[in-house]
């Protein structure tokens, strides 16, 4: 929560008061990667921002997510658990 909120208020730090972005919280993000509304092409920044969101912050996160799931022994635990609980 704590650091979400703070995330927020760097975005919008880095957002133009004037900016039609500046209140609509987690879409002003778009903005640090130089995001420029109505217009048909947009710039190279705006394109590798858009990039790192939606590729390589889930592909960390999945990879993060599989490494914690592999060294948890769930199973492990599990028959530990039913051993010392008499339970089959």
């Amino acid at each position: 929560g704590e650091y979400l909120q703070e995330l927020f208020l760097m975005l919008q730090a880095a957002t133009g008061h004037r900016s039609s972005n500046f209140t609509r919280g987690a879409e002003s993000h778009f903005c640090v990667g130089g995001y420029l509304p109505n217009v048909a092409q947009q710039p190279a920044s705006a394109i590798n921002m858009l990039h790192f969101m939606f590729l390589w912050i889930p592909l960390i996160a999945n990879i993060l997510i599989t490494a914690i799931m592999y060294f948890l022994k769930v199973e492990q635990a599990n028959a530990e658990w039913d051993a010392a609980h008499n339970k089959h």
